[in-house]
């Protein structure tokens, strides 16, 4: 049953209530109580949300920074007014100065990415590192890439990994994962492969196929864990049903092999190493040349197999250049 509940994201029971992305002053407790209600719904939404837009911006101007903020978003959104970016900027900018985290974070990427400024990525990683100082998970997240990139200034891999773990502990899955790489390599952290299996599995569980790929090749060679074939296949599997050529590969080398399961698989081999292959996976395209060649799960054909080789080179020379 629809609510009229001002409150977003609010729960009546255990159901959660979607909030109208309309008006933003309704609630509904499913798609099909939307379908059920919109007909009634719709001839007040537009009216609802102007009049939300109208109380939002008098109290912007009367210095609330939460309505600065949330006044940005509708000017951004079109949500009861026309769409503005000018105006969206301009209250964007106020809250942000005020000290509103999010305006801090959304104005960070503005600058990121050049949308309604030009491109600065000096002032990116300044807004960033406001709000991340103020608890915004996802500007803690962008401003590790930010430090272990040398976006905005210095590389500074300790900074990285250090803003990686703030946001990974509230349960941000790309930092989870990019802490985890962090301890393999043991980059701004001491090598640790225990805890990198710890962080990629956080993330792995939460669906993050480059994760699952890398936990994959921690379980096949015992790094970090104890050495499981059937689990390392278990995630190469996830990852390359996500469409991830590393852990494509990966299966597919399993399958050819035999490893982690009851036996070899060649033909099924070829379909997980032609689909990295042609995603520019240089291994997968070297070890699909050489089932052309021999007649591995597939048909001899010299013709595929040195059409792939050639591939191989070809795009192990651009990556060595740069390209």
């Amino acid at each position: 049953m629809a609510s009229s509940s001002p409150v977003a994201s609010s729960t009546r029971g255990a159901v959660p209530l979607q909030t109208c992305s309309g008006c933003g002053s309704i609630n509904y407790c499913g798609v099909a109580c939307q379908r059920e209600h919109w007909h009634i719904h719709k001839l007040e939404c537009k009216a609802w949300a102007i009049a939300a837009f109208d109380r939002s911006l008098a109290a912007a101007r009367a210095g609330d920074v939460a309505a600065q903020f949330k006044t940005s978003r509708s000017f951004n959104d079109g949500r009861g007014v026309a769409a503005n970016a000018a105006e969206a900027l301009h209250w964007l900018a106020v809250a942000a100065n005020a000290g509103h985290a999010a305006a801090q974070f959304h104005i960070a990427v503005n600058y990121r990415d050049g949308t309604g400024v030009a491109a600065d990525a000096v002032q990116a990683a300044a807004w960033f590192l406001q709000a991340a100082e103020a608890g915004h998970v996802d500007a803690q997240y962008s401003l590790g890439v930010f430090r272990r990139d040398g976006i905005g200034g210095t590389v500074d891999a300790v900074q990285a990994a250090a803003w990686f773990l703030r946001a990974a502990e509230w349960g941000h899955t790309l930092a989870q994962s990019n802490l985890g790489v962090c301890f393999c390599k043991g980059s701004g952290v001491a090598a640790d492969a225990a805890q990198a299996a710890q962080w990629l599995r956080r993330a792995a569980e939460a669906n993050h196929s480059g994760a699952q790929s890398i936990l994959g090749a921690l379980y096949l060679n015992g790094t970090g864990v104890a050495a499981d074939a059937e689990q390392a296949v278990a995630w190469f599997s996830r990852a390359a049903e996500a469409g991830d050529p590393e852990a494509q590969c990966n299966l597919g080398s399993c399958l050819l092999r035999g490893v982690g399961m009851p036996s070899v698989d060649a033909a099924q081999a070829v379909v997980w190493l032609r689909r990295a292959a042609k995603a520019g996976h240089v291994a997968a395209q070297r070890i699909l040349a050489g089932c052309y060649r021999d007649g591995t799960g597939v048909a001899k054909d010299s013709v595929e197999a040195a059409i792939w080789l050639r591939r191989a080179a070809l795009t192990g020379q651009s990556e060595r250049i740069g390209v």
